[in-house]
């Protein structure tokens, strides 16, 4: 039993980085987006 929940442990701290990861690459991607919307007004 100590094994599984040292296992349960592990498993929900690689769950939350994955998480922090997506929302990471979901907030740059955002910044990006709106980086290549601003050069598109100023370019027209």
């Amino acid at each position: 039993m100590l094994g599984f929940n040292k296992i349960n442990r592990i498993v929900v701290v690689v769950e939350k980085y994955i998480k922090n990861s997506i929302l990471f690459f979901l907030n740059i991607a955002r910044i990006i987006n709106e980086i290549n919307n601003s050069n598109k007004i100023v370019n027209k």
